[in-house]
C-alpha cells in the first residue's frame, strides 16, 4: 500500500504521516480481574423477576443466576397465559426439569 501511495516526484511526501499505527486494549492477564460472586439458589426456593420473553406457549423469566428461567403454560397457577405481557412481575417457585437445568415453575402473575 506505502508503495502505491509514495510520490515518485516529490521525495519529502510524509507517506508516514498516513497511517496511524492503532494500539490494542487487550486484557492484561496478570492484572487483577474482579469477579462477580452469585449467590447460590436453593431448589424450591420461591423468587420474583420479570417476565424476559414470551413465545407460542411458554417463556422465560428474567434470572441473573442462569441468564433467564424457561417456563411452560402448563406451570401458570392462577394466570392465563394470554394475559401475560413482556416485562409482568411473576413470582415462581425455582426447579429443575428432567435434564437437571433450572427451570420456574408455580408461576404467578403478581398484579
Amino acid at each position: 500500500m506505502q508503495d502505491v501511495i509514495t510520490d515518485d516526484n516529490d521525495p519529502q511526501f510524509p507517506v508516514n504521516r498516513l497511517f496511524v499505527e492503532r494500539k490494542r486494549n487487550l486484557p492484561n492477564a496478570s492484572a487483577d480481574v474482579e469477579e462477580t460472586v452469585v449467590a447460590p439458589v436453593e431448589d424450591g426456593e420461591t423468587m420474583r423477576s420479570t417476565i424476559f420473553s414470551l413465545k407460542d406457549g411458554y417463556g422465560f423469566v428474567n434470572f441473573p443466576q442462569t441468564n433467564n428461567l424457561f417456563f411452560h403454560f402448563s406451570f401458570l397457577i392462577d394466570t392465563d397465559f394470554n394475559d401475560l405481557r413482556e416485562g409482568d412481575m411473576v413470582e415462581f417457585t425455582l426447579s429443575k426439569n428432567d435434564r437437571g437445568e433450572p427451570i420456574a415453575r408455580n408461576v404467578k402473575l403478581i398484579k
